[in-house]
């Protein structure tokens, strides 16, 4: 059974990388599988597994990648904050240095419109 168990799991892992923390958790609670298969809640921030992005962060880069495809420039950070409802800048920040850090964009700090796409999930 934990075999097959194992295979789910990875599958599952495979077609949805976001859900990796769950099923982890999952299969710890239903019994010593988690070690035994070796299924980690680190696969999620596995490379090719979305870099490990929030849902939040998901939405600010499809939010960048559409308005630089609409506009063709970046949008402000003020722009950023209203379209996730946000009530400061400081989480764009947060937000921008976490995507910059996994790798999908880039930006020169203290310059207004610079950030830049590098990949994409």
């Amino acid at each position: 059974m934990t075999a097959a168990l194992c295979l789910q799991a990875r599958a599952l892992i495979e077609a949805e990388p976001r859900l990796a923390r769950e099923v982890a958790r999952q299969l710890a609670r239903r019994t010593n599988a988690l070690e035994r298969c070796r299924v980690s809640v680190k696969t999620a921030d596995a490379p090719g597994n979305s870099g490990g992005m929030t849902a939040r962060q998901r939405d600010l880069l499809m939010f960048v990648k559409t308005y630089i495809s609409r506009h063709g420039f970046a949008p402000s950070f003020e722009e950023m904050k209203r379209a996730l409802g946000l009530a400061s800048k400081a989480g764009i920040h947060r937000m921008i240095a976490g995507l910059e850090d996994r790798g999908f964009l880039t930006h020169a700090p203290r310059r207004a419109r610079s950030i830049r796409l590098v990949a994409t999930p």
